[in-house]
């Protein structure tokens, strides 16, 4: 028996769908309890069409003889009731562990995939192009002998050869035990014959294009198997009499569009003569247009992608957009699709979106639906490979596997399914909101103490890292209690975490275990961590919330993790498996972790790729992405096989029955089809559109098919950046799209003092909304406001978080830091924003070790060689080794002997310290001053070394603290000067003396004045000293004296000397150490005047210090707050400022912030400075 062969033929949109359909239930209707009826269609239309049969069927007549079929389940149907259905079918996660299984076991006899094993993907990857080659029935002995022949040598023929091992040893690992859809199409073309339901059934096929191999031998059987197949095609045909003609250039022309349709129907013709050479397949052409219901889209389908020429059609069915970037391309859809439903009665079940990058599109479409309130499907899988579920059991894995480090640890706690907080207990060591709070605390603390092993995370001795930093007497006050306290809940936290994390390492470690013991351990590890019912609150939560999506992904995302460990133990359960081998299978199982996505209802508005929908009876259609390289596509990648390895295979197959997929070559001539099927599928309305630049900028061109439709359709919709320019009808779609045009709209009356007048209605219907003014309030607020809004505190609320007790307290430091900013210091202070600690030798630490290195030698020095540094020079270098190697256990000890890096900074410091010693001790020899004091701590309960406190108004009162680095004196103590090692910028000017940001000095040469009261001494000067190694740029080799004198030179002692030629000799005899020079006649140059000031001056100076530092605090307390940086010369507050990014202070915006500028003239600034101690002007600082 030979089933007769009909072939239903036309155009899209002809009704070939329709009259399968009406076909097929007419005959259920004449024969309801007839022969079985059968519809094949492509897997992803099952749904869809077995709806529409459904609905055709009038009162259920012949239901019960009728099947909707794919192959897949058509496959499952027949070895179900043939035998073979018993078999489970291996998931795509479970190919792909099972794969890697096997390149893992056969590395040694790779030669072509070796480099492949661990990139990512490559699983997948290959596991596609073996499915190809499956359902191309090339076997592996087809692949032997097409590695062997002359068009396939060298690589090719090796790879060709790999493939057929790894395929191999995949059907091993299968038989008996997994299948696949492959295997089941191959099974079903064997058994089709058998199955009693398809013996004289009536077959119509509907929505193929085309049949691979595998697919045409089940053709092959059905033709002898079945009485009737209807096979409906979209090509052309022409009525020539009582006969159909096909062979039309449109047809045969392998560039043809219906070129691949024809040549399906030509090779089933002739599988049908290979059964029986009488039988003759009938043609029934449908002619006439069905689904194009407006001019333009019938003129479209008919002649878009052909040569003829086109006319303009205003139907207004077709309409070409172009847009700035794709998300305001998003946003018009959005627009559009709500002005149909509104205006034009469309369902949105009616509409659909279609997408070719949904990488692009995706995330901006589902956002711009939902701001306008459309319910909206995305008719594709999303990967779940950033669920945070995933993310736990790939970061604890990777934690077992490669040690606890930082970031392993903290991906796998920001999961949120570790019982950071738990209910019922407090957190008596600091206020916490949620786990993510206490995790970002918890990070912090480890950040600042370098916590990045295992062996600390699971130390049984308590952290107390914070204690150790603060002395016993000290640990009482409030501010430190409170920080042990948190230490002590952030260890408590820390155990609960550690504990299922040390178990799950325990098992995961070994290097002998089963892949099933290792996989129990992860199943444990998460059943510990209540991992269920996390995702099941999250869940409940996602639905109330309405998120839809977010709740499918809980639900379904734990499912697909238990098919992944159950596929991991089926693949390898009873085998060995080492550490690495089970975490590469973990990781390919991770990445093929997908989530379906679950329709809002029944009315809503469909998202889908472009190339493969199940979409039917479209009424509007929008096809988005419409750009130069995604319309047509450009080549896509190779894969395993190139274009070139096709070709060759090809030929090498060219004299037996096999062939290959051509690869991107063939795929071109198959893409003018694609995109005629996408371009015809709406009914009656049709929006295309593209952008003109990408999201990250680069500039887009639109595909070549917009010249030809805008002859169609002349007018384009322009959606520019500017939204408050558009014109069009689409700007006041939703009230929340619009909340953000209308911003834009406010924003440019303010900036240029003009809107457009619909903007103010918008405005003022907003402001009449209950659901719209809120935020319009906060809108607006944003506006017009800034971060820093408030410039000036109130008394209350200065003294507050300024002066508490009544006292301000603090270093220069902090009053500098008011001068070069309010806001900075309110910030820094008030607010007591810091950057977090980083368990990293810093440069701070680099000044710190160096003042270390500095007070102690020049204390050993006073000590053991009676301030006589010449006489020390010779134990220097000793000197420092030791000193160095009694202050490192002090500062970051442990950062700096952890890597090679840091201690090469070592060695960097010991020069540094070396040249710095090496400077002093030339300048020792020429100065008649010596060393007094080194780290004289001053304003401190515990030091020696009282000041008093400065009465402000008000009552309240400022104490001040320093620590004053050396100060040195004449033998008589009539003359003494102050000296501060700089690591940084040594400038010390008069302009920045008058306006406060330079206090320290001077508050110094005040404090020494004090401690010298009962001696005569005037101060000589307050000077600088770089503590730097010099790198020397020459063009020239230089010998020692000229290399010293060049390093000298960068290293002088800036600041401020006495205008008294004797004394600046007494303190360097030939300046050579300093930043003046002396005369031939021993007088001061001119050049050195600016570093120059007369005693009265310098009493000016020290009288002048008082009421600057009153003022500031005074300041301080009125509440001022101003983002008000200063600029001199080339120096501002905001260059290395934390805070910029919370003022937003920004000039070069135009919204008013400007530097509060000072002027570079000393003479001015001492003039001022004189005025103020006379009290002729107001002290201002």
């Amino acid at each position: 028996m030979t089933a007769k062969l009909e072939f239903i033929i036309g155009r899209a949109g002809t009704g070939k769908t329709h009259t399968c359909l009406a076909s097929m239930t007419k005959a259920l209707e004449h024969e309801p309890l007839g022969r079985q009826r059968i519809l094949l269609v492509p897997e992803h239309m099952t749904y869809a069409a077995e709806r529409m049969l459904a609905e055709s069927l009038t009162h259920s007549a012949g239901f019960l003889q009728a099947y909707v079929f794919g192959f897949r389940r058509l496959a499952r149907q027949v070895l179900m009731e043939t035998g073979g259905a018993h078999l489970p079918r291996i998931s795509d996660i479970g190919r792909r562990i099972l794969l890697k299984d096997i390149l893992l076991k056969h590395e040694k006899e790779l030669s072509v995939f070796v480099r492949s094993i661990g990139k990512r993907g490559f699983t997948e990857t290959l596991g596609r192009t073996i499915a190809e080659l499956k359902r191309y029935r090339l076997t592996t002995d087809v692949l032997r002998a097409a590695a062997d022949d002359t068009h396939t040598q060298g690589r090719l023929s090796q790879k060709l050869k790999e493939l057929a091992l790894i395929m191999d040893d995949l059907s091993a690992r299968m038989e008996g035990r997994l299948t696949d859809q492959t295997d089941r199409m191959e099974r079903l073309a064997a058994q089709l014959k058998e199955a009693p339901f398809l013996c004289g059934a009536e077959i119509w096929v509907d929505g193929f294009d085309f049949f691979n191999p595998q697919e045409m031998a089940v053709f092959h059987e059905l033709f002898r198997t079945a009485d009737t197949v209807h096979i409906s095609l979209t090509m052309d045909g022409r009525r020539s009499g009582n006969r159909v003609q096909v062979n039309l250039p449109e047809n045969i022309r392998d560039t043809g569009l219906f070129a691949r349709s024809y040549q399906t129907m030509q090779a089933l013709t002739q599988l049908l003569a290979e059964i029986d050479p009488t039988a003759a397949p009938e043609i029934r052409l449908m002619e006439e247009q069905q689904r194009a219901q407006k001019p333009s889209l019938a003129a479209m389908e008919r002649h878009l992608f052909g040569h003829e020429r086109l006319v303009p059609i205003t139907d207004h069915a077709l309409k070409l957009v172009e847009a700035a970037n794709p998300r305001l391309e998003a946003e018009a859809v959005a627009s559009d699709v709500l002005r149909l439903a509104r205006d034009e009665g469309y369902r949105y079940r009616e509409i659909a979106v279609f997408v070719r990058d949904m990488d692009t599109y995706a995330d901006l479409l589902l956002p711009a639906f939902s701001d306008c309130g459309i319910p909206c499907h995305l008719d594709a899988k999303r990967p779940s490979t950033h669920h945070p579920l995933a993310e736990l059991l790939r970061a604890a894995a990777q934690t077992a596997w490669r040690g606890w480090g930082y970031d392993t640890v903290f991906r796998a706690l920001r999961t949120g399914f570790f019982p950071v907080v738990t209910e019922g207990a407090e957190q008596d060591g600091f206020s916490c909101g949620d786990w993510e709070e206490a995790v970002d605390r918890l990070e912090n603390y480890c950040l600042a103490f370098g916590v990045r092993s295992e062996s600390q995370w699971t130390a049984t001795e308590d952290w107390d890292f914070v204690r150790r930093t603060i002395p016993e007497d000290a640990r009482a006050t409030e501010q430190n209690a409170a920080r042990i306290a948190e230490e002590t809940t952030l260890d408590t936290i820390r155990r609960r975490i550690a504990t299922p994390l040390s178990l799950l390492t325990q098992h995961l470690r070994r290097e002998e275990s089963t892949a099933q013991e290792r996989t129990l351990a992860l199943y444990k590890f998460l059943t510990k961590l209540d991992v269920p019912q996390t995702l099941e609150v999250w869940r409940a939560a996602a639905d109330a919330e309405g998120r839809l999506a977010d709740a499918a992904a809980h639900r379904q995302i734990w499912a697909s993790c238990m098919t992944l460990l159950e596929q991991l133990v089926e693949v390898s359960g009873d085998e060995d498996l080492s550490a690495r081998d089970f975490e590469e299978l973990l990781e390919d199982g991770l990445d093929a972790l997908e989530i379906a996505l679950i329709p809002p209802g029944l009315d809503h508005v469909t998202i889908a790729s472009f190339d493969q929908n199940s979409l039917a009876g479209i009424r509007a259609a929008y096809i988005v992405g419409a750009n130069a390289g995604m319309m047509p596509r450009a080549g896509t990648s190779q894969g395993v096989l190139s274009d070139a390895d096709r070709l060759s295979i090809r030929e090498s197959l060219e004299h037996t029955k096999h062939t290959i997929f051509g690869g991107s070559h063939e795929q071109s001539f198959l893409e003018r089809y694609q995109l005629y099927r996408g371009f015809t599928e709406a009914r009656e309305y049709l929006w295309i559109s593209y952008a003109l630049s990408s999201a990250d900028g680069a500039t887009l061109a639109p595909s070549p098919l917009i010249a030809r439709l805008r002859t169609i359709c002349p007018t384009v919709l322009s959606i520019p950046l500017a939204m408050v320019e558009r014109e069009d009808d689409l700007v006041l779609s939703a009230p929340h799209p619009v909340l953000s045009s209308l911003a834009g709209a406010l924003l440019a009356r303010k900036e240029r003092g003009r809107m457009r007048p619909i903007w103010g209605d918008v405005y003022n219907w907003m402001r009449s909304s209950a659901v719209m003014k809120p935020l319009l309030r906060l809108m607006v607020r944003g506006l017009v406001s800034s971060p820093r809004e408030e410039e000036q505190l109130s008394l209350a609320t200065a003294k507050h978080l300024f002066a508490r007790d009544g006292r301000i307290s603090g270093s220069t430091t902090r009053l500098e830091t008011f001068r070069q900013c309010p806001f900075r210091h309110f910030a820094m202070y008030g607010l007591g924003l810091r950057e977090r600690d980083v368990y990293e030798f810093q440069s701070n630490d680099f000044g710190t070790l160096l003042h270390e290195i500095l007070h102690g030698y020049g204390e050993w020095v006073r000590t053991k060689h009676a301030n006589d540094w010449c006489a020390a020079e010779p134990d220097s270098a000793a000197k420092i080794d030791e000193l160095m190697h009694e202050a490192i256990p002090r500062i970051r000890s442990s950062v700096l002997m952890s890597r090679a890096s840091y201690r090469h900074r070592i060695e960097r410091i010991r020069c540094t310290a070396q040249q710095v010693i090496r400077h002093l001790t030339s300048w020792a020899k020429a100065s008649s001053f010596h060393p007094l004091g080194f780290e004289v701590s001053f304003g401190r309960r515990t030091d020696d070394v009282k000041l008093q406190e400065f009465q402000l108004a008000g009552g309240a009162t400022l104490s001040l603290r320093g620590q004053i680095d050396r100060f040195d004196v004449t033998k008589a103590r009539d003359y003494y000067l102050v000296l501060d090692y700089k690591t940084g910028g040594t400038s010390l000017l008069l302009p920045e003396i008058r306006h406060g940001l330079k206090m320290q000095l001077l508050l110094y040469l005040f404090v020494v004045r004090s401690l010298l009261h009962d001696t005569d001494s005037f101060p000589a000067g307050m000077l600088y000293a770089p503590v730097v190694n010099p790198i020397i740029k020459s063009d020239v080799r230089l010998d020692d004296s000229d290399l010293h004198r060049m390093v000298a030179k960068d290293m002088v002692l800036t600041g401020m000397l006495i205008d008294d030629p004797e004394i600046t000799q007494s303190i360097d005899a030939m300046g050579e150490h300093l930043c003046i020079t002396f005369n031939k006649d021993k007088s001061i140059s001119k050049a050195s005047a600016r570093h120059i000031r007369s005693r009265e001056e310098f009493e000016q100076l020290l009288a002048y210090l008082p009421q600057l530092i009153r003022t500031t605090a005074e300041e301080i307390l009125r509440g001022n707050i101003q983002a008000a940086p200063y600029r001199f010369r080339d120096r501002n507050a905001c260059t290395f400022c934390t805070y910029r990014s919370i003022c937003s202070f920004d000039p070069e915006l135009g919204q008013g912030d400007r530097y509060r500028e000072i002027a570079d003239n000393a003479q001015s600034a001492m003039e001022e400075i004189a005025q103020m101690v006379c009290g002729e002007v107001p002290s201002d600082g």
